[in-house]
């Protein structure tokens, strides 16, 4: 017998412990490889893939803007003299009067866009925040269509910034919905706004939509549930009135509930944009953001010198339950506040 033989001959074979401990190894090898291929895909490729995704329709957006601006340019006679021309090389910075035309072309824009999003409604954005997004709305058939897909149609974890189905363009008060994204993408700003420094940073959303482009000055960042076990909930996405008392109902419980004061006044002519998103306080709690819109005449500027915190905000039932104090005992109806003087941010007529 060969001396290979003999050696395969006499070699012994694994022990069942072995081959046990060597299974475990490999198998745990293939969990870890495995979970570090979700970590990545989830921590890095999904988030680049949402990035760029947003980084194509923005671009899109102002290469149709810019195309607008050459045709108007094009159909305008040059009336600049040498001289002019010389002048605007020298300057280059873009004046706040040139910065506000260009943006008046947005709902042209976004309206020409619609031809390849058809639900693409408008577009939101909000200073030293990464919002900047496309707002699409479904149909009531399927409300929730872009709650987990983006604005493409395609499944998306991240979702898209969406208008409530139940709403239109002229609504009083437009409500927007949007994820709060733990790696801070999406809505996830509207969490830190309850803070009044973070807010003041932030006291303006730009929401233009197809029929036109409006700043709107936020009035109140609230909490609120939506399980019956944390307390009655505050149904603020019930947001079609019947009557101008219906609506100033509705815009007083967002008030009394607003955990900052931002010294903006109200009247029942206002139009409202009501951002909503998740919020971690406890199980299933969002966080709303309602801004109205900046009249005719008025400057959108907010004075941030006016923001802080709210003295007695209204919180669900498990806020006291869990953090103790005192619920505030606030009048029922607007009327009753009103008539009472308790609604300082009112400026209308209704009641008076």
């Amino acid at each position: 017998m060969s001396e290979l033989n003999k050696k395969v001959k006499h070699k012994k074979p694994r022990s069942k412990k072995t081959v046990i401990i060597l299974t475990l190894r490999y198998i745990f090898l293939a969990v870890f490889v495995i979970s570090l291929g979700v970590i990545l895909y989830n921590n890095v490729l999904l988030p680049n893939q949402v990035d760029s995704g947003i980084n194509e329709i923005n671009n899109e957006l102002l290469s149709v803007m810019e195309t607008l601006d050459t045709a108007e340019s094009e159909n305008t006679a040059d009336e600049n003299t040498a001289g002019n021309s010389e002048n605007k090389k020298e300057n280059n910075t873009p004046s706040s009067g040139s910065i506000l035309k260009q943006r008046e072309k947005k709902p042209e824009a976004i309206k020409l866009l619609k031809d390849s999003y058809e639900d693409l409604t408008g577009w939101i954005e909000i200073d030293n925040t990464t919002v900047n997004f496309p707002v699409m709305q479904s149909g009531s058939d399927n409300p929730d269509y872009y709650l987990r897909r983006d604005f493409k149609g395609n499944y998306s974890k991240y979702g898209s910034i969406y208008l409530d189905a139940s709403c239109t363009l002229d609504s009083d008060i437009k409500l927007l919905y949007g994820h709060s994204m733990s790696d801070k993408r999406m809505f996830y700003c509207l969490l830190d706004m309850a803070e009044p420094e973070n807010l003041k940073n932030t006291p303006v959303i730009k929401f233009d939509t197809t029929e036109n482009i409006g700043d709107y000055k936020i009035v109140s960042v609230f909490k609120t549930n939506t399980r019956y076990s944390h307390g009655s909930p505050f149904h603020y996405n019930y947001v079609n009135f019947s009557s101008t008392e219906e609506k100033m109902q509705y815009i007083y419980e967002c008030m009394i509930r607003s955990v900052v004061d931002t010294g903006v006044d109200i009247n029942e002519e206002d139009e409202f944009v009501l951002l909503s998103t998740c919020s971690y306080e406890f199980e299933d709690f969002r966080t709303g953001v309602l801004a109205r819109k900046v009249r005719p005449g008025e400057e959108s500027d907010v004075d941030v010198n006016n923001i802080k915190k709210a003295e007695n905000p209204l919180y669900p039932d498990v806020w006291y339950q869990t953090y103790g104090g005192k619920k505030p005992n606030y009048p029922e109806t607007f009327k009753e506040a009103v008539e009472s003087g308790l609604t300082p941010w009112y400026c209308g007529e209704l009641y008076k």
